[in-house]
């Protein structure tokens, strides 16, 4: 499925993530080893994973990031990927 940008609230944690928890507002980080310098699969919403327009998503904690609490959710969507992109 297509669709690139997204945004959404967790709902639920591994037992193993430390830097998320329920409520956290966020966006998926598509392009992490140029920011956090992990070795991490290179991805994006369309080529292995499930893209944006579905109801849930799972990702592991390197490539989701913190979202501003004061923008709607149609703004924020668009800023892991086109945001980051400006």
């Amino acid at each position: 499925m297509i669709g690139n940008d997204a945004a959404g609230e967790i709902i639920d944690v591994g037992e193993a993530v430390r830097r998320f928890k329920v409520g956290d507002r966020v966006g998926p980080n598509t392009d992490t080893e140029n920011i956090t310098g992990q070795e991490v699969k290179r991805s994006c919403l369309t080529a292995d994973e499930d893209g944006a327009p579905v109801d849930y998503l799972v990702f592991d904690e390197r490539k989701v990031a913190k979202l501003p609490d004061h923008l709607e959710w149609t703004e924020a969507a668009v800023i892991p990927c086109a945001g980051v992109t400006a």
